[in-house]
């Protein structure tokens, strides 16, 4: 999708973050632009757990980097926050921290549902009203259902 929007030199891209967040502000607070920038770097999902950079170790300045006019301890002091409320959990390396996004919904939310595979109620109504015999050919029903 081209839409002539950049952050950077790079295209610019919605991030998928859910309105319930608002009801989240008491523990969030101000961490919400750290939060936002992890469920921007998801890239990939495991059982509702976000993945960050392909669970690359991530150094605490490439967050300070990314977040312009932020400070170092400001962010250490977010994440700190994030993790201490459950929002994400991290794991140090000596390169940096892991860091997983917890309750993950990134992927998937901008398309739609498919339908779920059910059985029209009329032809489910047509089932329930016919019977079967010795007579009857089972294999040559079951094309039709």
């Amino acid at each position: 999708m081209t839409h002539g929007r950049k952050y950077g030199e790079r295209d610019s891209h919605p991030i998928p973050l859910w309105n319930g967040v608002f009801e989240h502000y008491d523990r969030i607070g101000d961490a919400l632009w750290e939060f936002a920038w992890c469920i921007d770097r998801i890239t990939e999902e495991r059982d509702d757990i976000g993945i960050v950079l392909g669970g690359s170790p991530v150094k605490l300045r490439t967050i300070v980097d990314a977040l312009k006019g932020s400070r170092k301890e400001t962010v250490r002091r977010h994440m700190d926050s994030l993790e201490r409320e459950n929002y994400i959990r991290r794991r140090r390396t000596p390169f940096g921290h892991v860091i997983e996004v917890l309750n993950s919904r990134k992927f998937g939310i901008w398309k739609k549902e498919k339908p779920k595979n059910d059985v029209s109620p009329s032809l489910r109504n047509l089932r329930q009203r016919l019977t079967l015999t010795k007579s009857d050919n089972l294999s040559g029903l079951a094309r039709w259902f």
